[in-house]
């Protein structure tokens, strides 16, 4: 199968494309080609290609292809009401989707978000059948985008991913700053009780629910991708604790932070049910194997 994944020079693009497509010709698509080649050797099975996601510069970017793997988006920074950023994310989606019309390319993997829940709102554990109240412009994009597949005549694939912990993720999400710092011997900070529980997915995990979203060129359905299960940020602090730094770093409790309480929480039945995906890593397998790929990296941050 020939693919095109787009968003290639982000963490999950760029550590997992010979897990999406290890056997066909692949082209990468990012907003910039030395970025690309920073990452990535151009070869005759993988085509590099630069793009400002307008629809000229897709339609090329797409000739031949018979599966698209959409990773591009622009993620929030300290405001949950960012309109540029939702407006980027919407024109390269739609941009991307008529290029898709253009070319007679169905088949297509979104990597939307459990960001469309709304704890609070949204009855735990969250299911794709009931109605979501996103509590963010980036999240209203992304349950927009998922709605977009019928209006461009395609088979998409929306995979509502939870939060993901792997290589090349975002430091600065706790969930993988509380792994670099264990690593630098630095203290974890717990907000409030610890209690409020979030579900973590590996990167691993994603990328064979892509593969096998890919797999059924004729389906087009939104799912759950995550690993089922919850766990409490202090439970979270301590297993993390122990498995990177045999359990040396200080845990410090601090004043309780909006959200700290809340509780993340998907079924991810329909997936199971639809693609065949189950989860293979555990948190725990999840850390350990992080650890080894960090340690080949050298990327201690």
């Amino acid at each position: 199968m020939k693919i095109a994944i787009t968003g290639a020079t982000g963490g999950l693009g760029r550590y997992r494309v010979p897990m999406l497509q290890p056997d066909g010709e692949c082209h990468l698509l990012g907003r910039s080609r030395e970025r690309l080649l920073s990452f990535f050797e151009e070869t005759e099975m993988i085509r590099l290609v630069e793009t400002d996601y307008s629809e000229n510069s897709l339609i090329p970017a797409l000739d031949g292809v018979e599966a698209l793997v959409h990773l591009a988006g622009i993620r929030p920074g300290g405001s949950k009401h960012e309109a540029g950023l939702y407006l980027e994310n919407m024109r390269v989606t739609v941009n991307l989707f008529e290029a898709c019309r253009s070319m007679n390319l169905r088949n297509v993997v979104f990597a939307s978000s459990a960001s469309v829940y709304t704890p609070g709102i949204d009855t735990v554990p969250f299911k794709e059948g009931e109605p979501v109240f996103p509590a963010s412009l980036y999240a209203a994009g992304k349950l927009a985008a998922e709605k977009l597949g019928l209006p461009f005549g395609l088979h998409l694939k929306s995979l509502r991913i939870a939060s993901v912990i792997g290589l090349g993720e975002r430091p600065e999400y706790f969930r993988m700053a509380y792994i670099y710092r264990v690593l630098r011997k630095e203290p974890l900070h717990i907000y409030g009780d610890g209690r409020g529980e979030r579900e973590y997915v590996y990167a691993k995990d994603v990328a064979r629910a892509i593969r096998l979203a890919l797999d059924k060129p004729e389906l087009s359905a939104v799912m759950n991708v995550g690993s089922g299960k919850s766990i409490s940020q202090y439970a979270y602090a301590n297993l993390v604790n122990q498995v990177l730094a045999d359990g040396k770093s200080d845990i410090v409790l601090m004043p309780e932070k909006p959200g700290f309480k809340d509780v993340h929480r998907m079924s991810i039945q329909k997936a199971e049910v639809m693609l065949g995906y189950k989860p293979e890593f555990s948190l725990e397998k999840a850390l350990r194997d992080l650890k080894t790929e960090l340690s080949n990296e050298n990327s201690f941050q």
